[in-house]
């Protein structure tokens, strides 16, 4: 299902409302467990991801484009998870959708600049590109909560990644790494 396994960067974008969130970040080995940093933040990544993408291990020590969907991010106070991994941000807006409630953040890392996300961007009315009134150095992030959640704008809140469904992409091709290598590549 084009949903659970995107070919590529495009298609995850694609593919949901709202969008999966793309971020760019750097993988990781420490000690036996992977990381990926997200700027100042790192998740620690679920062993059933690594045993998953056999071919992330050709990405240690490279940046790669990350996709989380806002459905696979909770409020680490409600609900923690067996695999996840919480990041500490500040709640820029949260819009009360009645089953869901939306929580845009920003993580302070690059944003995703390639062709694949300037399309996407383009599809939805926005300009990715430089000076075109976005800050390039942070990405924005949107959260689908459970309505219980006690995030408040302007307030901190700590949201739980489920680092099993993460999706990840070579910055360079856009295509989606399983095994081995990246997907059509």
């Amino acid at each position: 299902m084009l949903y659970d396994r995107p070919v590529n960067l495009f298609v995850g974008g694609f593919i949901g409302s709202p969008a999966m969130n793309l971020l760019q970040g750097d993988l990781e080995r420490v000690g036996d467990a992977w990381v990926l940093k997200l700027g100042s933040h790192k998740l620690e990544l679920s062993s059933d991801l690594i045993e998953a993408r056999t071919g992330l291990v050709a990405y240690e020590q490279r940046t790669v484009v990350v996709g989380i969907r806002p459905e696979d991010i909770s409020d680490a106070d409600l609900d923690p998870g067996p695999h996840h991994s919480v990041l500490e941000l500040r709640a820029e807006l949260v819009e009360a959708m009645g089953s869901d409630v939306l929580v845009h953040v920003s993580l302070d890392t690059p944003q995703v600049l390639t062709e694949d996300a300037r399309e996407l961007a383009a599809d939805v009315g926005e300009d990715l590109a430089p000076g075109a009134g976005t800050d390039e150095r942070t990405s924005p992030v949107v959260a689908r909560l459970n309505p219980r959640t006690a995030a408040r704008e302007g307030a901190p809140v700590r949201l739980s990644v489920d680092t099993t469904r993460l999706h990840v992409f070579d910055p360079e091709t856009g295509a989606a790494v399983w095994d081995g290598e990246a997907a059509g590549s």
